[in-house]
This record gives structure tokens, C-alpha cells and sequence, in this order.
């Protein structure tokens, strides 16, 4: 049975882990982090959702932008993913996990502000990109 090893716990749903290989992972599943602490060690069948981020620099902004989302934008972040994934038929870049989930963040703070959220580019954007436009 494979097992990560607990490095932070960030909130009952989500864990920063240490995989077999001494990689860090985010660990994401219900309930996954209650009770939680450093070092425990956490079953591989617990764990819904796995991002590995090679690049140390993407880890540590992810990690930070994932403490400022609550738990039911994070599940509609994973979901948006596996959409993503699923109807590009594509391997996602480690950096689209951080992009989007900055991109979402600052949305979600302008709109709570009142701010109003232009796009300037939208026709380009539908004319050059069509199939990414439908799945956004």
C-alpha cells in the first residue's frame, strides 16, 4: 500500500504530503486532513485528488493560494480541472494548476469588492481559440 507522509495540514480537505519518492504533493479528499497531523502517515486510498508540482517555485505560490480558498471554491477548482483535462484530452503544464487557481482567486476578490470584471480581448479570445473558449 503506498502512503504519503503528512507535511502541513491546510484545512480538513486538503493536506501538503511527502510522496515515496520525497516529492511534495498536494493531497486532496474529504475529510483527509481532520485530525491530522505532521508526519501521520495518509493511505493512498484516501486521497480523491493528487497535484505534484515539480517546479519549487509553483509549489510555493500554489500553496499560498490554496490557503486563501475556501472549501467549496477549492472542489469547484478540482472539478474545473478535471473538466480541463478531460475535454482537452490533454496533459495539463504543472503551471496551469497555479495560473488558474490565481486567476479564480483575484475574479472571486474583485466581484466580492463589487469591482466589475471587463474583458477587453473576449472577441479575439472566441475568434483565436475557439475550442479553449468553449471549455472555459
Amino acid at each position: 500500500m503506498d502512503t504519503f507522509s503528512v507535511k502541513k495540514v491546510l484545512n480538513n480537505n486538503v493536506l501538503i504530503a511527502m510522496d515515496i519518492k520525497g516529492q511534495e504533493v498536494v493531497l486532496i479528499g474529504k475529510g483527509i486532513g481532520f485530525n491530522t497531523k505532521k508526519n501521520d502517515p495518509i493511505a493512498k486510498e484516501t486521497v480523491e485528488k493528487l497535484f505534484a508540482l515539480h517546479d519549487e517555485k509553483e509549489q510555493e505560490n500554489y500553496k499560498k493560494l490554496l490557503q486563501e480558498i475556501d472549501e467549496e471554491t477549492l472542489n469547484a477548482f478540482v472539478s474545473s480541472i478535471e473538466i480541463i483535462k478531460k475535454r482537452s484530452k490533454s496533459i495539463l503544464n504543472e503551471n496551469v494548476h497555479v495560473a488558474l487557481t490565481d486567476h479564480i482567486v483575484f475574479a472571486i476578490n474583485r466581484l466580492l469588492k463589487g469591482m466589475a470584471i471587463r474583458n477587453p480581448f473576449l472577441s479575439e479570445t472566441k475568434a483565436l481559440y475557439p475550442g479553449e473558449y468553449e471549455i472555459a
